[in-house]
């Protein structure tokens, strides 16, 4: 079924990949490992003459960039070849159907999700520019006009340079910010002992423990987070099943968000019933696009669940989750990176400038962002353009 009111069939004149690095001065350490650069694989597609852009998470190890443009090139390159690509989320899932069980037999499903969701972000970028129309627009036709700004979290505080961090968080104006855990009781404590202290209560405290927890480690941990009045943790759990989330919850009090390592609809759908979610947190990025980004939404609003898209990724990724916020009643936040990254700050020709707690919907058609081609030069370690089909000279 073609999106409301999709084109008739399009198909991929050219695709251009870019890899991107950006060396950091002082590194991010992760309860799962420590990034020592940040790095950007952005997809662009031309259909008819128009350019779309998308991104694909490459957020860690550092390898990961490099397998992803592997996977794009031999998986997804060949497939677009004639393809309609006029309704994104039937691509996805055409696309989808075919390469997975390749995926599975390889022990590789993520990077196969997350090549195609830069993909889909592109092609809707690509549909929304060709109607003129801002990319929440088409994700939601028939609301009221997007807002002109969305609220944004601050994320990344902890364990390290927590002070500093905060005094930024509240440069920023932001009402929440969220804690990095998974270090050990004694370090996450003081972590979010020193946020809250330095911030006080008018803030809202996240945390975020990447898996890191056994089930008997969250339930210690449950009290500090509730002395500190923690309004959510996020995949505390190493196994974040469903039922294991509702157990964890009902025992603790604890509010759970979780979702930024599902992939496709489906896979949420089983998160969307148990009533203990209080937060869902697909990534355009990574997740399946913005298909199933808007779709996640859309069918979380019968649950009482709120949608904040998970953010680690560059100024593309970050332009996806603005649009799904701007479309969405039930998406009331965006993750942004406390910590400054010209990846995201200076790769397009908007800034993410941060202003009492929010940034700007930009207002062009498409994700209503350029790149800037100086800045992706900078830090390109490669760029590739190749010939689907059709492409003009």
């Amino acid at each position: 079924m073609r999106t409301a009111g999709s084109d008739t069939a399009l198909h991929v004149d050219r695709v251009r990949l870019s890899v991107l690095r950006e060396p950091l001065t002082a590194p991010v350490e992760m309860s799962i490992g420590v990034l020592e650069a940040r790095h950007a694989f952005l997809v662009e597609v031309e259909v008819e003459g128009v350019w779309g852009m998308g991104e694909v998470w490459v957020n860690h190890p550092a390898w990961a960039c490099h397998e992803r443009l592997q996977t794009f090139r031999h998986g997804v390159l060949p497939l677009l070849r004639g393809r309609d690509v006029s309704d994104p989320a039937a691509l996805l899932d055409d696309l989808a159907r075919v390469l997975l069980p390749r995926a599975e037999q390889a022990g590789a499903v993520g990077p196969i999700w997350h090549v195609l969701s830069g993909l889909d972000i592109a092609l809707w970028d690509v549909l929304a520019r060709r109607r003129g129309l801002c990319l929440a627009e088409l994700l939601s036709p028939g609301q009221a006009p997007p807002p002109s700004t969305v609220e944004v979290y601050a994320s990344g505080i902890g364990p390290t340079r927590v002070e500093e961090l905060c005094a930024e968080a509240r440069r920023q104006g932001v009402r929440a910010v969220k804690a990095r855990v998974g270090f050990g009781a004694a370090t996450d404590t003081a972590t979010l002992t020193t946020i809250r202290a330095t911030l006080g209560e008018e803030v809202a405290l996240y945390a975020d423990a990447n898996r890191a927890w056994t089930f008997e480690q969250a339930v210690e941990m449950s009290a500090v987070l509730r002395d500190l009045d923690a309004a959510w943790v996020e995949e505390p759990l190493r196994d974040d099943r469903p039922d294991e989330l509702a157990r964890l919850s009902h025992a603790t009090g604890l509010q759970i968000a979780a979702g930024e390592n599902l992939y496709g609809r489906s896979a949420f759908e089983q998160y969307l019933g148990h009533g203990r979610l209080t937060l869902i947190q697909p990534d355009p990025a990574k997740s399946g696009g913005l298909s199933t980004t808007a779709a996640v939404a859309r069918a979380a609003a019968p649950h009482g669940v709120l949608v904040s898209p998970h953010c680690y990724s560059g100024g593309v990724a970050l332009a996806a989750s603005v649009q799904v916020a701007a479309a969405f009643e039930n998406v009331p936040m965006v993750e942004l990176d406390v910590q400054a990254s010209a990846l995201r700050t200076e790769l397009l020709d908007e800034s993410w400038q941060v202003r009492d707690g929010r940034v700007r919907v930009p207002p062009g058609p498409g994700l209503g962002v350029a790149i800037d081609l100086e800045t992706r030069a900078r830090y390109a370690v490669l760029e590739e353009e190749h010939v689907v089909g059709g492409a003009r000279a």
